[in-house]
């Protein structure tokens, strides 16, 4: 790491024999991809110790990680949850309604959605769920990634009856 002009840069140096008394020098400069190895494990971390449940899913619903939140919330491991679908986690008589909202954020007639919904549990009891879905989307529109964040309220749901 050097200083460049007040701007920190980063570079891959690599020195080489080119014969008995000689060596050649290559530099290249790796700061973005230094600094989005950074912001990965930022966003990892972000996902890993975060109290809340959360999880990225691919456009076709496959999960594509998972914090061990989201684990606990349902009762999978982690090897299982990241091989599941969100239909695999939804209770059956949602499904249809949460599709039409995926349907309108992959058309981008949306970008957002949030909603009181049951998850089914590993064991298969209900958990009530405070739910908000986003979508990320890639420069020409389309979603690359649906990151959801979504809260227990079994508590409250069970003891408001």
């Amino acid at each position: 790491a050097y200083l460049h002009y007040d701007q920190p840069r980063r570079l891959d140096i690599r020195v080489r024999a080119a014969g008995v008394e000689l060596v050649t020098v290559t530099w290249r400069d790796v700061t973005d991809r230094y600094e989005s190895a950074q912001r990965d494990e930022r966003f990892r971390r972000l996902m890993d110790h975060s109290a809340i449940p959360a999880v990225l899913a691919a456009p076709d619903g496959l999960l594509v990680s998972a914090n061990q939140a989201m684990a606990t919330m349902l009762g999978y491991p982690m090897t299982d949850l990241l091989t599941m679908h969100w239909q695999d986690l939804t209770a059956p008589e949602t499904i249809g309604e949460e599709t039409e909202v995926v349907a309108d954020m992959l058309a981008g007639r949306r970008d957002s959605y949030r909603a009181v919904k049951q998850y089914v549990h590993a064991d298969g009891h209900r958990v009530w769920a405070d739910l908000s879905l986003s979508c990320i989307r890639r420069p020409d529109g389309e979603v690359e990634n649906f990151i959801a964040q979504i809260v227990d309220i079994s508590e409250f749901r069970n003891s408001a009856r």
